[in-house]
């Protein structure tokens, strides 16, 4: 699904102005994929317990978004 490279080395790689975009929508499939919702369904406002997040759930993305960066959070 994803090109070579940790995500921060993607975001390296696009526009300045494209960065976001590109991180929002990382994210928004990071929480949908962990909540088991469609991406289309996580809107930018929600909170994360809104969307049915327990903590269990934010420690699995916390660390699936630190494996996507190579950084940890």
């Amino acid at each position: 699904m994803h090109r070579a490279g940790t995500l921060a080395q993607r975001l390296l790689q696009v526009p300045a102005e494209e960065r976001k975009r590109m991180l929002l929508e990382h994210v928004r499939q990071a929480v949908a994929e962990t909540v088991r919702l469609d991406a289309a369904q996580i809107r930018e406002e929600a909170g994360f317990f809104d969307l049915g997040m327990d903590s269990l759930m934010a420690i699995e993305l916390r660390k699936r978004l630190e494996k996507d960066l190579g950084q940890p959070l």
